[in-house]
This record gives structure tokens, sequence and C-alpha cells, in this order.
């Protein structure tokens, strides 16, 4: 390895370790300071200077990830600068620009994936928070009441749904209006169905506890026949994945099997044409291929 190689990738590592420790520790903070104070933070107290935007804030939140937004976004702007010139230095300007696509985009998926899957989670658990909403209309209580019931019973996002669907109420919103919003901060197909049904029930004035039981069989039924479908699609699932892995892994071991084959593929126009257009090929095949075989819940 060269001087300039030597220097970038020890710059690399203190930087990147530099920026991970701050995060952490930034993070470990935040989160002492909510549990034990249980208040927002003192007013004067400093926070990152680099804010995350608000719409990565506002895909971290949905997402559910335990992430201080700030913190990420300073690890990931700090990191992507050192790496994707570290790779510049030592390898060339084309793996640099791959290796800025890369850490583009694996942030993007990583939230997409950790969103459809909390979705999924609701969707999972809220027939059961319908049997507790019911239940608690069974006994007597108003539906606010109930609500709130079905919120402390249900452990989860769906829970604290639920919770601020009965704090808004109370704060002096309509009932019909804090349900009507449910399914834009949750956009479930069940949630909606559920959202409707409630908002039928104050509309007509009919029995709750009947329509909410309606709405819980019916989701049900839903799961049970997407969990077959599921049991189905899962070789082709494992296909697609395999398809879509494959050219990069023989592509990474040709690489360091032969180092000429990293140089034309790297740091030669044809090469870099070659990668661009296998890349873009492969990431849309493997779209394609996640598409057919999804299966929605």
């Amino acid at each position: 390895m060269n001087a300039p190689a030597g220097l970038a990738a020890a710059g690399l590592v203190v930087g990147v370790a530099s920026c991970a420790a701050r995060a952490l520790r930034a993070t470990w903070q935040w989160r002492v300071r909510d549990r034990v104070a249980a208040r927002p933070a003192p007013a004067g107290a400093k926070r990152p200077r680099l804010r995350a935007p608000s719409t990565v804030r506002a895909r971290i939140a949905q997402s559910g990830v335990a992430l201080d937004p700030d913190a990420a976004w300073v690890v990931w702007a700090a990191g992507s600068v050192l790496i994707v010139g570290a790779i510049g230095l030592v390898v060339g300007a084309g793996a640099a620009v791959l290796a800025a696509v890369v850490i583009t985009a694996g942030p993007v998926v990583a939230i997409a994936v950790a969103t459809r899957r909390r979705r999924q989670h609701v969707g999972t658990t809220l027939p059961g928070a319908l049997d507790e909403l019911a239940r608690s209309l069974r006994s007597g209580a108003s539906l606010t009441q109930a609500i709130e019931d079905a919120g402390a019973a249900t452990p989860g996002p769906l829970g604290d749904d639920l919770t601020h669907i009965a704090a808004a109420h109370q704060a002096g919103m309509p009932l019909d209006e804090a349900v009507l919003a449910w399914p834009r901060l949750r956009p479930v197909p069940g949630v909606r169905l559920a959202s409707a049904a409630l908002v039928l029930g104050l509309g007509a004035g009919g029995t709750h506890a009947r329509a909410v039981d309606g709405v819980a069989a019916t989701l049900r039924e839903h799961l049970s026949v997407a969990s077959e479908v599921r049991a189905q699609a899962s070789q082709a699932q494992a296909s697609a994945l395999v398809i879509g892995l494959a050219p990069l892994g023989f592509t990474a071991l040709a690489c360091l099997a032969d180092p000429r084959t990293a140089t034309f593929l790297f740091q030669t126009t044809a090469g870099l044409a070659c990668v661009a257009i296998g890349l873009t090929l492969n990431a849309v095949g493997a779209v394609w291929m996640a598409r057919i075989t999804r299966v929605e819940r």
C-alpha cells in the first residue's frame, strides 16, 4: 500500500470511529434525559449542530427505529464524506461514485424495510386491540374510554396510536376527527377499515361493539389468507433474493481473484459503464421480483 492509500485508510478509521462514538454518546444522553426527567430537554441544552432534515426525521419516526435523527444524520454525513474520499484516493473516482450511490441508497432501503415491518406488526396486532376495545364497550365504557383501555392493553405503536386518539379527544378534538386522523398517521389497510367502522358507528349511533367485532373477524380472516399465501411464496422470494445477490457476489470474487478485473471495472470508462449498467439492471430486476412475490398484510 502506498503512502496516500495508507493515510486515507488511517483517516477513514479515525474519522468513522470518532463520528460513531459521538453519535452513540449523544443518543445515550438524550435517552437518559427523556426517561429520568420525563420532560422535554432544557432550552439551553446542546444538540448536534447539523440537524437532520424534516423528511429524514419523519421517515425515521415512521420506521420506529430507536435512533436519534440528528446524531444519525451527523454520522451518515461525516462518514459518507470520509469513505467516499478515501475510496476515491485509493481506488479511483469511479469507485468513489459507486460508493456514494451505495451509501446513499443503503439507509433509504433500511428505513423502508423497517417501516414495512412496523406496518406488518401493526396489522398483526390490530385484531387483538379491537377485541380489547369491544370488550370495554360491552362492559359499559364509553367509546373514548374503550379506546383508552385498548391503548393501555396493547403494546407497541398501535397502543400508542389508540392512546393518542383518546388524549386528543380529551384535549378538545372531536372524536370523529381524531379517529379519521388515525389512518393518516398509520397508513395500514386494517387501520383504515377500523377507523371507518368507528366513525360510521358514531354517525349512525349504532352498537360499536358489534361493528368492532366484525372488523376484527375480517382482519383475522385476511391475515390467515395472507399467511397461507406467504408460505407458498417463500420459495419464490428466496429465489429472487439469490438471483439479486448472485451477480454482486460473483463480481466481488472476480475482483479478489484477479486485480486486473477490479482495475478494468473501476478505473476505465468501459468498465465503469459496465458496472453502472449492470447495477441498474440488477436493481430493476430485484425490485420487480420483490413486487411480484410480495404479500401484503
